[in-house]
């Protein structure tokens, strides 16, 4: 939530299967969170 400068209420609102792969990139201060199952 930090690193994507979402409001901190969105952490509830993540929803990361157990054993899931996430990818987070990161370019000229914009964040991309992908979730692989």
């Amino acid at each position: 939530v930090y690193a994507l400068k979402a409001p901190p209420h969105t952490y509830w609102r993540v929803d990361v299967r157990p054993l899931s792969s996430i990818t987070l990139a990161g370019w000229a201060g914009d964040w991309t969170l992908a979730m692989d199952h």
